[in-house]
């Protein structure tokens, strides 16, 4: 009888551990797909563009194969459903561009900003949805670029720790007057350091960057939120704009975001000029990390 027993107790513990072990792989796996939270600030004009980052589980039959925004019947979308690889999903995103259309439709003209919250994802089983995808502020540029513009960019990079620059020459003596963004509270409030560094030209010597250096993407000069505006620039100088990501949450570090930073200039009697810098951040999950997301997001679903 204490041989029963005991083969009892070892068969209850063998049923034991395979019902933990099915309950464990499905609580780290999703039943749909599931768009991360994006903050995007772009310029709804050809050569701009916003990525959309969704997470999938490898077994699902459903995949989602495209996207389509009402309103904006022109946008071009571009999948790329494996972008990053993971043990049991994978991070796909969707890059939407206001470049022209291979079908010859040409994008939405937009004079007015909006705000999309929303867009259809279309499934490969046939079926669609509207999902939620946080906020896309589509804000049109204020002031058109003209030629012989007064600001000249002249070298850029960014950081695989969610760093970057643009360096700009001064091409005619202008007043550097205001600067705004959708998102500029993440910079009064620290998830984004903002610093520019204005040089006064030196004979002889170029701002030209042929290769940007690991010093030259640092953070260098002032927060920009303490520039004494309006500056000064004369022909010449040399203005560099430098950001760095500094996300205080784990949760908001598993979300996408995609800001324009508009630096306004005057110049004499001239129609004012903007200078438009972007700044983005891309999340890079470990496998742990998107364990941790996955099982968040099946309790919201």
């Amino acid at each position: 009888m204490r041989g029963k027993g005991y083969y009892f107790l070892a068969m209850l513990l063998i049923a034991g551990s395979w019902v933990g072990n099915i309950w464990y792989d499905q609580a780290n796996r999703l039943e749909r797909t599931v768009f991360l939270e994006h903050y995007i600030e772009v310029i709804p004009e050809a050569g701009d563009y916003f990525d959309l980052y969704y997470l999938e589980d490898k077994r699902l039959e459903r995949k989602l194969i495209d996207i389509y925004i009402e309103g904006y019947p022109g946008l071009q979308v571009s999948p790329y459903p494996n972008y990053a690889e993971y043990r049991k999903q994978s991070l796909g995103k969707m890059i939407v561009s206001f470049d022209s259309a291979d079908s010859g439709q040409e994008p939405p003209e937009i004079k007015e900003p909006a705000v999309i919250r929303q867009v259809t994802a279309l499934y490969s089983d046939g079926s669609s949805e509207k999902v939620h995808i946080g906020e896309i502020h589509l804000v049109p540029r204020d002031h058109v670029n003209r030629d012989h513009d007064p600001i000249q960019w002249t070298s850029g990079a960014g950081s695989s720790d969610h760093s970057g620059y643009d360096r700009l020459a001064v091409r005619r003596p202008v007043n550097l007057t205001g600067l705004s963004s959708v998102y500029m509270s993440m910079v009064e409030e620290g998830d984004l350091l903002v610093h520019a560094d204005i040089v006064k030209r030196t004979p002889g010597v170029s701002h030209r960057s042929e290769a940007p250096s690991e010093a030259e993407i640092k953070l260098s000069g002032v927060p920009i939120l303490d520039l004494p505006l309006p500056v000064r620039l004369n022909q010449g100088d040399s203005v560099k704009v430098a950001y760095k990501f500094n996300l205080s949450s784990p949760a908001k570090r598993m979300q996408v975001y995609q800001l324009r930073l508009r630096l306004e200039y005057a110049e004499g009697d001239r129609a004012p000029w903007q200078s438009v810098h972007h700044f983005a951040y891309y999340p890079s999950p470990t496998e742990r990390e998107i364990t941790e997301y996955v099982r968040e997001r099946r309790g919201a679903l």
